[in-house]
């Protein structure tokens, strides 16, 4: 096992990542941390995301099944952050799903750590 030197996450050293993990800020913070993971990772809609997670303190790391494509996917949970990590050939319109149950489900005001993405995801009033 090696630690990931951009994350907190300890993978086989067998696996090779390429990227970065979409990296999602929350406005507020996880009050109950156990809690939080049993509603967001139980399987239930809208978020239809499943796993047991590792909690370790302020901490939550999760090897997660998204049950609507049946794709993996692993999850960093902070106190007012998460790391996303699509596995090879999974679908991104997962991270698009998971931002906007979020939003709608515990904050509205999350932003996207890296600039492009969080850009992409600010709707903007068209000009006519």
């Amino acid at each position: 096992m090696i630690q990931d030197p951009r994350s907190r996450m300890i993978i086989p050293s067998v696996l090779h990542f390429s990227g970065m993990p979409v990296g999602i800020q929350f406005s507020r913070q996880i009050a109950d941390m156990p809690a939080f993971c049993d509603e967001f990772l139980s399987a239930r809609a809208p978020s239809r995301l499943w796993g047991q997670p590792e909690i370790t303190g302020d901490r939550a790391v999760v090897d997660a099944v998204d049950l609507h494509v049946d794709q993996r996917l692993g999850l960093e949970i902070g106190r007012d952050w998460m790391g996303v990590y699509l596995m090879a050939g999974s679908c991104g319109n997962t991270v698009a799903r998971l931002v906007s149950n979020l939003q709608v489900g515990f904050d509205s005001a999350l932003v996207l750590s890296q600039p492009g993405l969080q850009e992409a995801a600010v709707l903007e009033p068209s000009v006519a």
